[in-house]
């Protein structure tokens, strides 16, 4: 797709020619997305789903049932499950799904466990991991319940950063037989996360000040807060001229809890409350179609 740390890294290693430590599985995901011109620049096709988001109950269940074409609903449904049964069946010690985002964030972890097998993992790419219990369909998921399954934010994509975490990670990751346990104090867990959208009646833009028509324009710059603590009273956006209520902002539970978090102040959406958010983009088509950013808290 739109995310090619992972693809630069593993290719720039097939190239050296090294030779991995154990056996390696490498998939290839959403190369259609990322061959639509211009190169790299679509999370999915239009008309077609994020693949990312069709690693549901409905395409495990079809493979535990031998059915791997139940959930045909979309060719990425299908694609998910074939995927999951080729995974299953290699019966990897592992699984590390590499992906970037688009806004400014160090290189992170994201899974739905953090015991020591997640945190070795996590500590050969980052310095962050965070444990989320949301459902949203992730490769990882489905994967978890058989072997521990990490995702890696390798960071914006595009960026050198973002390519050289994926690869120095990628390199450690393929140089020892067993993963060296996690330090002591070398991440910083984060849990429960909290899925920051847009309301679907409501029109997004994004600037330095309130743009005409939105129902809701965030700040152009918002993106510098990832990862950082947030006091009340931080501003992160405006509020269009009808003074509707913009967030959605759902948990594990899925109960809408915006109001706990934010306010409105002057015509300007606030933070309520501290927190600490991850994953904020200004690109407004992501921002629309996945979600404006995740609130996590500190374990």
């Amino acid at each position: 797709g739109n995310e090619p740390s992972g693809l630069r890294a593993v290719l720039g290693w097939l190239r050296e020619g090294a030779t991995p430590a154990t056996d390696v599985v490498v998939w290839i995901a959403s190369v259609e997305a990322a061959l639509g011109p211009p190169f790299f620049a679509h999370r999915a096709l239009p008309g077609h789903r994020d693949l990312n988001r069709c690693f549901g109950a409905a395409a495990g269940a079809a493979i535990d049932a031998g059915d791997g074409d139940a959930p045909n609903r979309s060719p990425e449904h299908a694609l998910a499950a074939e995927a999951l049964a080729r995974l299953r069946a290699a019966r990897p010690e592992l699984l590390v799904d590499l992906h970037n985002n688009t806004g400014h964030n160090p290189a992170y972890a994201v899974g739905p466990a953090a015991d020591a097998a997640h945190r070795a993992v996590a500590a050969l790419f980052g310095r962050y991991f965070v444990r989320s219990d949301l459902a949203l369909g992730a490769l990882v998921e489905a994967t978890d319940p058989h072997f521990p399954s990490v995702t890696i934010e390798c960071g914006r994509a595009g960026s050198a950063e973002a390519d050289a975490a994926a690869r120095a990670g990628l390199d450690r990751l393929l140089a020892d037989a067993a993963i060296p346990p996690c330090p002591t104090g070398a991440l910083e867990l984060l849990v429960d996360p909290v899925r920051v959208e847009v309301r679907p009646d409501v029109t997004l833009a994004i600037g330095d000040g309130p743009v005409a028509g939105a129902g809701f324009t965030m700040s152009a710059d918002v993106d510098r807060h990832n990862f950082q603590r947030l006091e009340a009273g931080v501003p992160i956006g405006w509020v269009g001229a009808s003074g509707a209520w913009p967030l959605l902002a759902r948990g594990a539970a899925g109960e809408d809890r915006a109001r706990d978090w934010f306010e409105l102040r002057d015509g300007r959406v606030a933070t309520r409350r501290p927190l600490v958010p991850i994953m904020m983009t200004t690109n407004p088509s992501i921002a629309r179609s996945d979600c404006l950013f995740y609130i996590v808290r500190p374990a």
